[in-house]
């Protein structure tokens, strides 16, 4: 796979530069061409190839949104200069648990209280990157290569709710009792890509393309491993403090080995780019020309 990106690579490398060195040739014939400044936000939806080591250890396809804005400080050169952002959700899992808790006089055992309890772990990954754009100047189709060097985040988290409809333990607006991360690395990311945009309208490209990332070593859990969890519970968790029943992160056990490898992904992404600054970008766009009346000639001329 890795070949066929490469060559895919070199294919759209190519093809970008020879746009923009007929889209120069164009400029330059073209007597009083003024350059001007452009602004591009990316949107796209974006799914995370794991490759290499880091496909041989899990067997995740994150998916998720990406972000970015770009600026190309003039027309007449193809190069942009921008960042953005990348969420991608990489597995989750939620687990019911119900919590057993005696309400006793001395050693009289007088009611039992069952509480319902759901677990809400999650998976996820942000990757954060600054690019350099060189991308093809004609109107229509726009051919781009991204040279793209950022980092990759990776966290699990886990979320305890409470579900009786008594609410036994303090919970926010959602019945949310506490929130943890339970592990989180984060590592340098690096590569290149390549696109195609096509103006749908003089403010709407459709924008295809794909991202190889060379990435750090991470310590994470896998899809597969939360998927396997089993949540314990302490027999501390009804500590009582001020008459108020608290469930805290230490009342819970996970016993999960994270696993470490390296972070290189492929990134295949799909979406819209915006382009903010639309008069100038409409394709086909020409001054409009007024038509001068024709001067009447006076009645009867002059001798």
């Amino acid at each position: 796979m890795l070949r066929y990106f490469t060559a895919l690579l070199l294919l759209t490398a190519s093809s970008t530069f020879l746009h923009a060195q007929v889209g120069s040739k164009m400029m330059t014939r073209k007597k009083g061409s003024a350059s001007s400044s452009a602004n591009y936000l990316d949107l796209t939806l974006t799914m995370g190839i794991p490759m290499e080591e880091f496909g041989e250890t899990t067997s995740s396809l994150p998916f998720g949104l990406t972000v970015n804005y770009l600026y190309q400080p003039t027309s007449k050169l193809p190069f942009l200069f921008g960042g953005g952002i990348a969420y991608l959700s990489a597995g989750s899992k939620n687990i019911k648990k119900t919590l057993t808790a005696d309400i006793t006089l001395g050693n009289t055992l007088i009611d039992q209280l069952n509480i319902p309890l759901e677990f809400s772990i999650r998976n996820q990954i942000i990757n954060g990157h600054a690019l350099v754009r060189v991308q093809g100047r004609h109107t229509t189709v726009k051919p781009y290569l991204d040279l793209i060097g950022g980092f990759n985040y990776f966290w699990t988290s886990t979320t305890l709710y409470d579900r009786s409809t008594q609410n036994y333990f303090q919970t926010d607006d959602n019945d949310r009792i506490f929130h943890k991360t339970q592990i989180s690395d984060i590592a340098w990311s690096g590569g290149a890509g390549v696109g195609l945009m096509v103006r749908v309208s003089s403010a709407v490209l459709i924008n295809l393309s794909a991202n190889y990332l060379v990435g750090g070593k991470l310590d994470y859990y896998d899809k597969n491993q939360i998927g396997l969890w089993n949540i314990e519970l302490n027999s501390s968790a009804l500590a009582q403090t001020s008459n108020d029943d608290k469930f805290g992160s230490g009342d819970i056990d996970v016993n999960a080995i994270p696993k470490t490898s390296i972070s290189t992904m492929l990134f295949a992404n799909a979406g819209i780019c915006f382009s903010m600054d639309s008069n100038n970008a409409r394709p086909g766009a020409k001054k409009s020309l007024t038509k001068k009346p024709n001067a009447r000639k006076p009645a009867g001329g002059r001798r």
